[in-house]
This record gives C-alpha cells, structure tokens and sequence, in this order.
C-alpha cells in the first residue's frame, strides 16, 4: 500500500550526521538504530518495553521530521544500508504478526527488487510503502552501490487522529481468534507429515485444547499485564506438545509456531539458558569426616535483592588474596539439606533462622562447602596436600536467597560480616523483570498453592497472593520483602559486623567503594588487587543485556505501576 509521498530529501541531509561506527554490522546489512526499546541502541521486539528516541534519532532533525510526517504512532524504526545480495527482512514473530512495516528508500539502487512473497514491487524514492509485518518480503541489490532504507514499524496501519507519536508500552497477546487460525496452520503442516497418522491426529487435538485454553486465559484477563505467566503457561505447554515435532511441518507451519513462541518472547530469552550452578553434581559430597575442616574465619556474606549487582561484587571481592568461594551460587549446596529446603515449611518462604542451625546442619553445611573451595587462582582446597591446607579460610558467599538468612547464617557462623548491597527501586525492579521474563532464573517449578508452572528468583513470605497479579507487582514485591529483611535483621546485628554500599558507588566509584569493603572486612590487598582497582569494573557473567544509563526505562510504563507505592511507603 503505497502512501503520501515526503518531498524530496538529501540522502546527505539524512546521513551526514552519521559517522560508520554508528551502523550497526549483520552481514551484509548494516542497521542505524533510531527508535527502540527504552531509547537504547537494541532491535528488541515484544515486551521489550517502552518505544522512545534513540540518540542517534536526536542528531538528525530530517529524520525526525520524515518520521512525524507518517502521522501515526511508530514502533521500532531504524536504517538499514543493503550491500549487493539478497536480504530476507521479514521476522516470523508475533511483533511482526501485529504491526505493518514502513520502508522509505533514501538510496534506491535503480537495479534493487524489492519482492512481497515472490511479486515483484517497484519502489520510488522518498516513498513510503506499507507491508504487513508477518507477509515475505525481500530486497534483492544485484548492485555493488549499497541501498538505504528507513524502516519503521507501526500498530495502526490508517494512522490514529491525536495518537502519539511513539508507540506506547503495552501488553500485546494474540486474540483467541488469531491463536486459532495459526494452531490450525500447524495442524494442516501436520496433517500432510510424515508423521504417524496416530500421533499426528493426537497432537492436532492436544493443539486445539490448547487453543481453548489460551481462549479461556484471554476472557480472564485480555490485554492486561496480570495474565502475563498464565499465556506464559499456555506457552511452555505448546513447547512441550511441539518438541521435536518441527521437522514435520512445512514452511507455513513452523512460521505459524514461531510467531505463537514469540509472544512473550524478549531479545535475551533467545539467546538465555538458565543459570545452574557448575558444582550441582557435587551438592550431595560433602567433605569426609576423617578429612580435615578449616576453620571458617569472619566469613563475608553478601546479601541484597537479585539482580542488585551482587555477582559483580562478589566476582571482584573474589579476586582478593587468601579469599575462598565455591565460585558460585549456594542454592542447590544449602537446599539440598533437607531442613534448609522451603519444603519443610511448606513452601512459605526461603526464611531461615537460628531455629535450623543445628550443630549437626551446620557441620554438614561446613563441609560441603568446603568440598566446593576454591582460591582465586582456582586451586580446590579438597585437593590441596593436607600439610599445604590452612588451618582457617576468609570464606566469601553470595547467594540472594541469603537475604532472608541472615539470623541462620550468624547462628552458623558467629563472627560472620555482611556487606549489604543496595539497588535503587526502579534499576533494581527492572532486571528483576528482565530476570523473569528471559526464563534463566527459575528457582522452582510446580509450587504447591500456585496456579503457573514456574517461580522466579527466592520464595517471600505471603508470595502466593500473587497470583493473579502482573510481574512487576511480583519484582516489585519481591525487591520490598527482600531489603526490608535484610535491614530488620542487620539492626539487630552489631554495627561492627555489617555495612552498606550502594550499587550506584560500586559502578561509578569502584576503588572507593572496595575499598571500604576491604576495610571493613580486614582484608589483605596485593599488587593484583592494585591494578585491579585501576580499571573499570567487567560486566558480570550473569548480565543478560549490555549495561547502558538508565537502561530500566525501557520498563517506565509497567514500573509505574508500582513505584509510586513503593517510594510513599519507603516515606
């Protein structure tokens, strides 16, 4: 559907604010990012977040008039320069399922195909053409003079009197409508497989059950973030069904299934396994009696809600000398303990008190980390010769569920410190969101009293009221429980035996902020920590997108839903 023409615009006047570090490189396509998800320089799609300008949209007033001049609310929008060849530019997704595509060439190379499914369409420069997102479509540049487009995504493909011009935040589902006809696509990709005419009829039927289901789910919550885990459910459910059955679909089949997968789908779910910790196959070896126990000297807890930079912190406190760890998270070394399992409270919480630190918990508990130690050149202290093993260990922990530990920690551990890491509402919140949506962060599955398949991150008391709410109550709430803890218990503590840093200190004045953690923990310092302390802090492994400044607006829209309630208790 060809649209009203711009007047005619430089190439020059588009580009020159332009230099090539900007362009983003995916073979032979090159992509100048211009409105994206939270403003930052990412493709993400879907519950990505809230659309806004990116910097480089800012540096080009002939952009930003071309894109206003479309007169509707846009979405993802961005250049791309096509070098010769031929580029696929549709993405089997639900974002594009929803959305129509907006091309305008700058540089329309007189020789360049543009083709929807396999017509031929003649493109004019400085026109817009409209396509629907989910059609094929193609640009083939037999030229080796690269074309430039400006591409942009909207919702409403006749425009909207008064809309704004950005795409606002919101929670986009398939319609029961729209999931039937595409179960239906898969199913017919199914009826004329190879696959066993019995299974084949079985799938089709469990396919269709589902689509009752996500029906049902729709009337209950419709396009409202409180559904959000119940499609997830659906979802995980369709995955099951379709395990290893895509080679029998054809083409259309397997588009239909990707674009129902990636209705919740984020850019780093794709791309995110969940985290399990290296040592899970040793959690139930602890060290042997006969063998010899160190003694656990002022050991350093450090407790903070997840996703408040701990891994960063502890990845670093790390790398100070005569400092052990297990090199990981303790989930599965600590709840493999009967006792210490929220099992044994009915799954009410991760809270562990005094009341669980028995001396026979604690002695086990002791010696299966000591089967995990490790130094910072990596060397097991199980596997040092008993003559070269010290007699006592700075023992270093990080585990977010420690945060509703701390009176069973200090019961275990007597002179144990804690260094409480704190993260602002809104960063914090966000990356708990992000956590919970890339699906790398599920602590359990099938709770008891919970209607979704999975739980993210540790177990707050009264956590089972949230079942009908949206994720960003469920962070939100989860941020709240876990500082309040860790506070509450830390002021019944001596002040000598904890302190509080801030996660903003840690990144914008790293050397101070160790520092003042070294001091506090007595401990030793070496050249290696010197030059450490001269470079800016890595990005931690368990980091699921690139660290920009204010990265969570991307989640503004959902977090005000919650904030405000927050920073008034917090008042």
């Amino acid at each position: 559907m060809a649209l009203t023409s711009f007047a005619q615009a430089s190439v020059d006047d588009v580009l020159s604010p332009f230099d090539e570090q900007d362009w983003q490189q995916e073979g032979g396509l090159a992509s100048l990012i211009l409105i994206s998800a939270g403003g930052g320089l990412n493709y993400d799609f879907a519950l990505a977040g809230q659309m806004a300008e990116t910097p480089l949209l800012q540096r080009s007033p002939a952009l930003k008039a071309m894109l206003t001049a479309l007169q509707r609310p846009l979405s993802r929008c961005r250049l791309i320069r096509l070098a010769q060849g031929e580029h696929h530019l549709q993405e089997h997704s639900f974002h594009r399922f929803i959305r129509r595509v907006i091309y305008i060439p700058l540089a329309h190379c007189p020789k360049a195909q543009f083709y929807l499914e396999d017509q031929a369409v003649v493109l004019t420069k400085n026109m817009p053409y409209s396509v629907g997102g989910a059609i094929a479509h193609k640009i083939v540049n037999p030229d080796e003079t690269a074309c430039v487009y400006l591409v942009c995504e909207t919702l409403f493909p006749n425009g909207e009197k008064n809309a704004p011009f950005l795409e606002p935040h919101r929670f986009e589902v398939l319609t029961p409508e729209q999931f039937r006809q595409l179960i239906e696509v898969i199913n017919q990709g199914l009826a004329v497989s190879a696959l066993d005419p019995e299974k084949s009829s079985l799938l089709q039927h469990n396919l269709r059950s589902l689509a009752d289901d996500w029906e049902n789910t729709y009337q209950r919550f419709g396009k409202n973030w409180a559904g959000e885990l119940s499609y997830q459910d659906v979802l995980l459910d369709l995955s099951a069904l379709m395990n290893g059955k895509h080679p029998h679909l054809h083409d259309q089949g397997r588009q239909a299934l990707a674009v129902i997968e990636s209705v919740l789908t984020t850019a780093n779910r794709a791309k995110a396994k969940r985290h399990f910790s290296r040592y899970f196959f040793f959690a139930r070896h602890p060290l042997p009696e006969s063998a010899q126990c160190p003694r656990f000297e002022k050991p350093i807890f450090i407790v903070s809600a997840p996703r408040a930079g701990s891994t960063l912190l502890f990845e670093t406190l790390a790398q100070f000398p005569n400092v052990w760890t297990i090199g990981e998270e303790s989930h599965e070394l600590i709840e493999d303990i009967a006792q210490l399992h929220p099992a044994a409270q009915d799954f009410d919480s991760n809270r562990l008190t005094e009341v669980q630190a028995s001396a026979e918990i604690v002695d086990l508990l002791k010696r299966r980390f000591v089967r995990q130690l490790r130094n910072r050149e990596g060397l097991s202290y199980s596997k040092t010769a008993t003559e070269a093993s010290p007699d006592s260990v700075r023992f270093l922990e990080k585990t977010p569920k420690n945060a509703l530990r701390i009176p069973f920690l200090k019961a275990a551990f007597p002179d144990a410190l804690f260094v409480y890491l704190h993260r602002e509402p809104a960063e914090n919140i966000s990356s708990l969101l992000e956590g919970w949506r890339s699906l790398r962060f599920i602590g359990y599955r099938n709770l008891p009293h919970w209607p979704h398949r999975q739980w993210s991150f540790f177990l707050p008391a009264g956590w089972r009221a949230l079942h009908s709410t949206s994720l960003a109550t469920i962070a939100a709430y989860q941020w709240r429980k876990c500082n309040e803890t860790i506070i509450n218990d830390l002021n019944n503590l001596p002040d000598s035996d904890w302190c509080r840093i801030s996660y903003a200190d840690l990144i914008a004045h790293p050397q101070a902020t160790l520092m003042q953690i070294a001091h506090f923990a007595e401990l030793d310092k070496d050249n290696d920590i010197n030059a450490l302390l001269t470079k800016t802090l890595p990005v931690s492994r368990l980091t699921l997108s690139d660290p920009a400044a204010n990265k969570w607006r991307k989640y503004e829209s959902e977090l005000n839903t919650v904030l405000p309630e927050l920073l008034r208790d917090a008042d």
